[in-house]
């Protein structure tokens, strides 16, 4: 077993990884882009479209679904970069550093938009 600490520079978040590979420098990277793949699962899971709901068994079915997701998904993240530009990323996400993915602010956009009527990003 490897353990590897050390301070994350982005974000200043204290890392302890255990591994059974040999740890180094490259090893923070590698978990780093795991936590951000961990958080694009989130997102299509419990957080955003609850894919496990669906239960579809046609694959034909299966591969428009998942085309159209991934075109809202494209949608929902522009509005959060469009938004975070404009300076409103607070209106919907109050949170410093850690807190709700681009998706999940994006969505939280659309819908707040559409609720209260602001207008959408283009």
């Amino acid at each position: 077993m490897h353990v590897a600490f050390g301070h994350n520079s982005f974000n200043g978040e204290f890392w302890a990884i255990v591994s059974d590979e040999p740890t180094s420098l490259h090893t923070f990277e590698e978990y780093g882009l795991r936590f951000d793949i961990e958080e694009a699962f989130l997102d299509d899971q419990s957080n955003g479209w609850n894919l496990q709901k669906f239960e579809i068994r046609s694959v034909c079915v299966l591969s428009r679904l998942w085309f159209f997701l991934a075109v809202a998904t494209l949608y929902v993240t522009a509005q959060e970069g469009e938004v975070a530009a404009a300076g409103k990323r607070r209106w919907v996400h109050p949170h410093w550093f850690r807190g709700n993915s681009y998706f999940r602010i994006g969505g939280d956009w659309v819908k707040a938009a559409l609720e209260n009527g602001w207008q959408l990003i283009h």
